[in-house]
């Protein structure tokens, strides 16, 4: 059972280059989780300044990802966030 409705990923670890675990305020979560989560209505943001991107899922070859919405701000991407 969550304890939110809204969790702020604020690092992430990664293997081989890929993302594979996000670690939000309170808990830490592999990919799948964080995908599940999302596809039942639980919201995933990086937080920048006053501003929440909303992280998202993309089917890329069969394989469901997480990722923020594309635009200029490199600072919002999940690849620029701190690894833990």
């Amino acid at each position: 059972m969550l304890k939110y409705t809204k969790y702020f990923i604020e690092k992430v670890r990664k293997e081989d280059g890929v993302i594979i675990r996000v670690k939000t305020l309170s808990d830490e979560f592999s990919v799948g989780e964080v995908v599940k989560h999302i596809e039942n209505n639980i919201k995933f943001v990086v937080k920048v300044g006053n501003d929440e991107i909303p992280v998202r899922v993309v089917l890329r070859e069969g394989k469901k990802y997480i990722r923020t919405f594309k635009d200029e701000k490199p600072t919002n991407n999940l690849e620029n966030l701190p690894l833990f």
